[in-house]
């Protein structure tokens, strides 16, 4: 996955070192949308440089529906989608950045894109999201793998009902933004890594369909709280430094650099965390 929050960091450094002009250019918008044809699966990859970035299922007619506002003096997005065999392979990307004009925060962060995906398709996704905010619902999709990367964007991700197959891998990364994920057992994930450079990050393993899982959790300078839901059992192997702050909820028992759950040899469901934090902190907490 690209580290997309460098360019968004340079972007926002270039924001705050140049004079905002007054008029407003043209607002332009693009739509596209195509219809499910030979398709039994998705691929689908957006690199989302600035403004606010909308994800979530759509019609199960429609392999995608994808509807970008932008400045065109600033952007130049495309939207490509062909069909290889039988996986429609759609990308939308706005890392065509022009340079017509001065850089105005009012009006370039509130470029919008909104793109829906087929939710009875089988999708791999990879989203980059940069600077701005990102509201992602995957809530009833089939998703089997997902990547994300959160630079300086102010993002939530949420399975709001439960993934219609099992995502056998989940990757998340936050540059120096702020990430929230919700309901991620729904996704009924088997492995999942988390990683967190200066922002700041909540990871909800609330939802159904975990049995067995692996989740891997790397913090730097930044902060992540992690919350499970009560009955689960728990075990967090903890790899940290002396300036490091790690913190856990009362039901955790520790034995050397381990933490189990009081509930962590009978429970039915399991999930276990690697938790490594450098400068940065970690809490983890048990809620109903």
């Amino acid at each position: 996955m690209r580290n997309r929050w460098l360019a968004a960091l340079v972007l926002l450094a270039f924001a705050f070192g140049i004079t905002q002009i007054t008029a407003a250019p043209p607002r332009e918008t693009l739509h596209r949308a195509e219809p499910v044809t030979v398709e039994s699966g998705l691929d689908i990859n957006v690199d989302y440089s600035l403004g606010r970035f909308i994800l979530k299922p759509g019609s199960p007619d429609t392999a995608f529906v994808v509807d970008l506002r932008y400045e065109e003096t600033l952007f130049d997005p495309s939207v490509e989608y062909d069909i290889r065999g039988d996986i429609g392979y759609l990308s939308v990307n706005s890392s065509n950045e022009k340079q017509e004009r001065n850089f105005d925060w009012d009006i370039d962060t509130k470029s919008s894109w909104d793109v829906q995906f087929n939710p009875e398709l089988p999708a791999q996704m990879e989203i980059d999201i940069g600077l701005g905010k990102g509201l992602l619902d995957l809530g009833g999709a089939t998703i089997s793998r997902l990547e994300v990367s959160n630079g300086l964007a102010e993002s939530e991700l949420d399975f709001s009902e439960p993934n219609k197959t099992a995502a056998q891998y989940m990757s998340f990364e936050t540059g120096m933004g702020k990430f929230r994920a919700k309901n991620l057992s729904n996704a009924r994930f088997q492995e999942m890594s988390f990683e967190c450079g200066l922002g700041s990050a909540t990871l909800d393993f609330h939802g159904n369909g975990l049995n067995r899982s692996e989740v891997s959790v790397s913090v730097g300078l930044g902060s992540v709280t992690i919350i499970v839901p009560e009955g689960l059992g728990v075990r967090v192997d903890t790899d940290r430094s002396f300036m490091s702050g790690v913190s856990f909820d009362s039901d955790f028992v520790q034995r050397d650099d381990v933490y189990y759950t009081s509930n962590w040899n009978e429970a039915d469901k399991k999930m276990r965390i690697n938790l490594e934090v450098g400068l940065g902190s970690a809490n983890v907490e048990i809620l109903p």
